[in-house]
């Protein structure tokens, strides 16, 4: 970006229009024509992309522009001047039209003349139309910022320089110049604005202006030295045929005047004649109004002193029994809240005694001293329990397995891996199979390390916490619940001040409204504007607080001291090296199967489902990165400081890769159960669907060691997709029926799906979800035309058949007993299951087929699947 100021402060609002061009590397060279440094206030602190020339003396429109040439170092150019400025895209649009047609020299877009009188704006032109290089040499068809240029064409020998015997018009002249070298490609549709101002700007302004018809005659000796026989000729024939166009047009003109005043005569006669009959159903529409006007006014006073005594009366009864009902409660609740008072003391001793007790235990010389003996009672009772033939058993097993799937090679390889976790792989294959029949979410829960930490609201007193928290909440139509919200995070105590900050892409529902009346600081941005990451960081910098808290905007804090609960905790842990730490969820009463299973198995993997979790940097592979480095946005606390030096990035995940940042850095981050926070979703199955794919996609991207599923057919993969929704919609389709009795138990998915081969009559059936079924007949037609494939892809059904035991495990654990509404969030988890299972794989096939060829049909196929599946997530 070239850009001519002369110190006004319209150059702040050019300079930020240079900011906001997005999808080109943009690098602005300011010079202050005017000979004076350009005040500290107009120019972005701090920007390495600005740079800004101060010449000696003042220099004139064209001796500037040739020393912005002589600096300009990239491929491409456009000038501003600093009145005026680009909207959003010109550049990214301009620079892709020179990339579509590499033989043009220069594009240009459509420009938006304004005049600019004591700060209004007004409309006077707007240039977008094809560039016409006989009218060119007549009127400059191109305002300086709506053509972006090639370096090199203007600086071929000769180079085209800017006239500087010209005060005027030699931006027009650089363009005549430039047009003898090439074509320029026009690019329709505005996208800069062009001020004109008779005291600031060029002339163009006042046409009547006497020092107007000097510079052109100046530009005209110019143009008369350039032009030769065959050029004036051209001039000769433009004319002419504008002339005859305009006689044309005079002459319709004249046809339709004289149209439009026979019109107009015959429209005032009809006019008249409308008028007296409205005139007169008027006069009896009033009357009849005001006869119905007194009937009602004397039925609505009879009716009112009649609801009036019906309403005193029934408030009476109200209230007095409201009274009697508000007694008996005050009495209970006084007398409820007595004894959970004297609970809350004597578990309190209860716990601090416990830990005591434990405390000294771990501390004795006993203890210590029997250490021996207990690990070889342990290592007696492995053994004489079957330990040994277990762990060979399974280490058989998984070895098959591995060299089955790698082959030789492959094993080679991964040794590394193998080497690096032998301790954790030892452990799982030493794990002992259940029976039969048993449930793996019924097992008793794991130890808690170290002393039971309790919520602060179950504290008789706390130490108040010195800081600022401020709580950054991205939103979209957050709905009237985020009312509630807001209210809980104002009535949070024992910290010094909470601040809210929201940052609004573009709500409709009055979200933004809201938060203001709540005292929030909002933060808008426009819906196309919105990522993750970005709106995040944008809360951050306008947050004013010690803590950053960022949540999501539905959800809710527990108690009225949580925020102080996770301020404390970090503050009891800074010595340990912590930096951020998030809660673990607790769903709503809402929230569905799927869900509950899902973050149930989430936070089992991070360890963190019983008692709190310290993460820190163990390995590079991706099962260390993502146990120990996870954090959640639903509610993740940090210090502002040490945010911003890091920030969010990416589209997504980007609270996994923040703290994957922060554990190589040599922090360490927690995941907190002693606090919770409310939170779930009651998603639809293509949701699952989209957000599987999304989240294969992006593990495989970010971990070099997550292993994807290779799939050595697109249609043998369909076919499998294809097969198993036949066999579960018509499972699906079987329970709704009344008559069908069956329970979760009963669910024996593998004798479904390997029952047998589809009868024909099944194909097309679907789950009963109307988005995942026509993405299933899209499906059905792809594998149509690409290339067949024998069989079908049996990895997916054992995918999906584990998926499925894992939920029906997880159900029957939170649902001893069965009646209509658990039976329906299962058939629910089913479908879900499904479609998260079918993002899955078309996630592992896309990947698969990344290296492919560029004309193979599986990859254009699966890459078009994927912009898809991604966008909306």
């Amino acid at each position: 970006m070239l850009v001519r100021s002369m110190g006004r402060p319209s150059l702040v609002r050019a300079i930020e229009s240079v900011r906001a061009q997005e999808g080109v590397s943009c690098r602005a060279i300011i010079l202050a024509a005017h000979g004076q440094p350009i005040p500290a206030g107009l120019l972005p602190a701090g920007a390495p992309w600005v740079q800004v020339l101060a010449p000696e003396r003042p220099l004139g429109r064209a001796a500037a522009a040739n020393r912005l040439l002589d600096a300009a170092q990239a491929e491409f150019a456009l000038f501003l001047d600093d009145d005026d400025w680009l909207l959003p895209g010109h550049l990214q649009r301009l620079a892709e039209a020179l990339a579509r047609h590499p033989g043009a020299i220069a594009a240009h877009a459509g420009v938006r003349c304004v005049a600019d009188a004591e700060g209004t704006e007004r409309l006077c032109r707007v240039y977008d139309a094809d560039l016409d290089r006989n009218l060119m040499q007549l009127e400059n068809q191109l305002p300086i910022h709506s053509t972006l240029f090639r370096v090199e064409s203007q600086r071929a020998d000769p180079a085209v320089r800017f006239d500087e015997t010209l005060d005027h018009f030699e931006d027009w002249d650089f363009w005549l110049q430039l047009l003898q070298r090439g074509d320029f490609v026009r690019v329709p549709g505005v996208s800069a604005v062009y001020v004109l101002d008779a005291e600031r700007g060029s002339g163009h302004a006042d046409t009547a202006d006497p020092e107007r018809r000097r510079r052109l005659a100046a530009f005209g000796r110019r143009q008369l030295a350039r032009w030769q026989g065959e050029d004036v000729a051209d001039l000769i024939e433009t004319m002419a045929a504008q002339r005859v166009r305009l006689g044309d047009l005079e002459q319709r003109l004249d046809q339709e005047r004289a149209r439009g005043e026979g019109l107009e005569r015959q429209l005032t006669g009809e006019q008249k004649r409308v008028a007296e009959a409205a005139q007169q159903l008027t006069e009896a529409h009033n009357a009849a109004r005001r006869l119905e006007e007194q009937r009602r006014t004397l039925q609505a006073e009879i009716d009112g002193e009649r609801r009036t005594a019906e309403t005193v009366r029934a408030q009476l009864e109200a209230e007095r029994s409201e009274n009697r009902a508000l007694a008996a409660e005050m009495h209970a609740q006084r007398r409820e809240a007595e004894h959970l008072a004297v609970v809350r003391r004597n578990l309190l001793r209860q716990v601090e005694g416990l830990n005591a007790h434990i405390a000294g235990i771990h501390q004795s010389r006993s203890w210590r001293l029997t250490r021996p003996l207990r690990a070889g009672r342990r290592l007696v009772g492995w053994v004489g329990e079957g330990g040994v033939g277990v762990l060979w058993n399974n280490a058989w097993l998984a070895s098959r397995s591995e060299l089955r799937r790698h082959g030789w090679t492959g094993v080679f390889r991964r040794s590394p891996f193998y080497l690096r976790n032998l301790r954790r792989l030892t452990a799982v294959m030493a794990f002992r199979n259940r029976a039969s029949g048993d449930n793996p979410f019924m097992g008793a829960a794991p130890a808690v390390p170290g002393p039971v930490r309790l919520h602060p609201d179950l504290l008789q007193s706390v130490e108040p916490i010195e800081q600022r928290v401020s709580v950054v909440i991205p939103t979209f139509n957050a709905g009237a619940e985020f009312a509630l919200l807001l209210r809980k995070l104002k009535a949070q105590r024992d910290v010094r001040e909470v601040e809210i900050v929201v940052v609004d892409s573009g709500s409709t529902d009055g979200t933004a409204e809201r938060a203001r009346a709540a005292g929030a600081r909002v933060v808008a941005i426009r819906q196309e504007e919105f990522s993750h990451s970005r709106a995040r960081n944008l809360g951050a910098r306008a947050a004013t607080g010690d803590l950053l808290l960022f949540m999501v905007q539905d959800a809710y804090p527990v108690g009225d001291r949580w925020i102080h609960g996770m301020a404390r905790w970090l503050a009891d842990h800074a010595a340990e090296g912590v930096a951020a730490a998030s809660c673990s969820e607790y769903s709503r009463s809402d929230s569905d199967l799927m869900y509950d299973s899902m973050i149930a198995t989430h936070y089992r993997f991070l360890g963190c489902s019983e008692g709190d979790r310290i993460g820190r940097f163990t390995g590079s592979d991706h099962l260390a990165l993502r146990t120990q480095g996870q954090l959640s946005d639903v509610a993740c606390m940090i210090g502002r400081e040490l945010f911003l030096r890091y920030e969010y990035r990416g589209d997504y995940a980007e609270d996994l890769d923040l703290g994957i940042r922060l554990i190589r850095a040599g922090h360490a981050v927690a995941m907190l159960a002693s606090i919770k926070v409310i939170h779930s979703h009651n998603r639809a199955p293509w949701y699952y669907l989209k957000r599987t794919f999304v989240d294969v996609v992006f593990l495989v991207q970010v971990f070099e060691d997550f292993e994807i599923l290779r799939c050595p057919s697109a249609s043998a993969m369909l076919a499998a997709v294809e097969r198993a929704a036949a066999v579960l919609g018509r499972w699906l389709e079987a329970t709704v029926e009344p008559r069908v009795t069956w329970s979760i138990a009963g669910f024996k998915p593998r004798e479904l799906l390997r029952s047998g081969a589809v009868a024909a009559e099944g194909a097309g059936t679907g789950i009963g979800d109307a988005s995942v079924d026509r993405f299933l007949q899209t499906l059905r037609e792809s594998r149509e035309a690409l290339p067949p494939a024998a069989g079908v892809h049996e990895p997916f059904t054992e995918m999906l058949l584990g998926r499925l035991d894992h939920v029906q495990q997880f159900a029957l654990s939170i649902h001893p007993s069965e009646d209509g509404r658990v039976r329906t969030e299962f058939v629910e988890a089913v479908r879900k299951t499904f479609a998260g299972t079918v993002g899955a794989a078309l996630a592992y096939l896309y990947l698969d087929r990344r290296d492919a060829a560029p004309d193979d049909v599986d990859r254009r196929w699966v890459d078009g699947l994927y912009l898809q599946l991604k966008s909306g997530v």
